[in-house]
């Protein structure tokens, strides 16, 4: 639903980057997809807009050449260390925050390792630091990049499903993923009890004992021969599996849970309802989806202005 969308009166340059906005190739239609994806899972992800390193150019050809546009960087909440804000105007400004990020650095000859580096952006400049390996330092951290930006703000937006403060927002959809787990649990539980019931197992009655009071060794095989004594029976018996049904019924309720969560009756959900019930549950889902439309053209128009 969220996909759904048409960009319209695109600056530019922004028209230029449209096919790819974040220098992996991914248009503006796939990077907004790939947001709302993190969003919804996480509660909030965060987008920056990032410009590459200014170089020193002769000529306007050149620079025509070399390409040199902002891009946008998508960033999951789990690497968004730390964060401040204020409140000017009574609307809330970001005014620092700390970024995880993992480079490859050389290591050998042929190899590449991941090591973590902390992006600082404060308004107009940013500094890159660095974990101190060295032996006996006392500085934890050194400082590997610093730069200025052109712009007095710090070049990251915050996105939500929902209206929420810089950095909060709870996953919309966390009962679901705890029904899910219970339902994938219940289901093994279903899948173990089924193979159980489905072994039959070798039943012999009357077997005739060997010395030592001990029944012979049994042996089932399509070779294989059964000596049965007089009054003696041999038969494969099936577990009654009694809680099949029981397993069964839990699994619908879950599912029946899981599909209330999920908005199923948007997606043909053929179960009876009044006018009243429908036209309440329409009234819910527009609200939510309004709402989130709504932070979603925010988000781009926040964007549009660091762009």
């Amino acid at each position: 639903v969220f996909s759904q969308f048409t960009l319209t009166d695109l600056p530019p340059s922004l028209e230029a980057e449209r096919d790819d906005c974040d220098q992996h190739g991914n248009n503006l239609q796939a990077f907004f997809a790939m947001a709302d994806c993190l969003s919804m899972r996480d509660g909030g992800c965060a987008v920056m807009v990032e410009m590459p390193p200014e170089i020193v150019i002769e000529s306007e050809a050149e620079r025509l050449a070399l390409g040199r546009q902002p891009y946008l960087v998508l960033i999951e909440r789990k690497n968004i260390l730390n964060w401040k804000t204020e409140f000017i105007a009574g609307q809330e400004v970001l005014t620092q925050a700390t970024i995880l990020e993992w480079r490859e650095v050389e290591n050998g000859d042929f190899g590449f390792v991941l090591e973590p580096f902390f992006r600082v952006l404060t308004p107009g400049g940013f500094q890159v630091w660095q974990v101190n390996k060295a032996i006996g330092a006392r500085q934890k951290l050194v400082m590997v990049e610093e730069g200025q930006t052109s712009i007095e703000d710090v070049p990251l937006t915050w996105y939500s499903p929902q209206p929420q403060r810089w950095g909060h927002g709870l996953p919309p959809f966390r009962e679901l993923s705890l029904l899910t787990l219970q339902h994938y649990r219940s289901r093994s539980d279903l899948s173990e009890l089924l193979h159980r019931c489905a072994l039959p197992v070798p039943v012999r009655r009357g077997a005739l004992m060997m010395d030592g009071q001990t029944p012979p060794p049994l042996v089932i095989g399509p070779n294989s021969v059964v000596d049965v004594p007089e009054g003696g029976d041999f038969a494969f018996a099936e577990p009654a599996g009694t809680s099949l049904a029981q397993q069964q019924q839990h699994l619908a309720h879950i599912e029946g849970l899981i599909n209330k969560e999920t908005l199923a009756f948007m997606s043909g959900d053929n179960q009876a309802m009044t006018a009243t019930q429908a036209r309440l549950q329409a009234g819910q889902v527009q609200s939510g989806l309004s709402l989130a439309a709504a932070q979603k053209a925010s988000l781009f128009e926040q964007l549009q202005f660091l762009w």
